[in-house]
């Protein structure tokens, strides 16, 4: 089943009471919101493209905590139940998400979905691409 979001879609693949896979197809230059999950553990797999991960920290009010950049195939991370998260493509991008069954309710947002602006965007890159 594929949803459509405003940073591109998901194609939920496998949604079983033990676990799920999907595959996120993010646009460049668009984020999804930043959330976390009370229940679900997710593993991302970058298949292609490069993506910037925003992480928080359970008990830190501070957003974001950690940037980790997907930038090739295979790159992956772990994300446990509680951590704020939010991805944003810097190119066209796609990645395998593998976790514990998923529900919309458990999907806590504190920001919404969006395009992010051309100059946002490039403080983005150039804050990572520096190191």
């Amino acid at each position: 089943m594929v949803i459509h979001k405003i940073w591109g879609c998901e194609d939920i693949l496998v949604n079983e009471q033990e676990y799920c896979f999907k595959k996120l197809y993010i646009q460049q230059q668009y984020r999804c919101s930043i959330h976390h999950h009370e229940v679900k553990k997710e593993t991302f797999i970058l298949d292609s493209g490069m993506v910037l991960l925003e992480l928080g920290n359970k008990g830190v009010a501070s957003f974001p905590y950690e940037l980790v950049v997907l930038s090739k195939p295979g790159d992956q991370v772990t994300i446990l139940r509680g951590i704020d998260h939010r991805f944003t493509g810097i190119v066209d991008s796609v990645i395998l998400e593998i976790s514990t069954h998923d529900f919309q309710e458990d999907s806590i947002r504190s920001s919404s979905s969006s395009k992010i602006t051309i100059e946002e965007f490039d403080v983005l890159v150039k804050s990572f691409l520096k190191d």
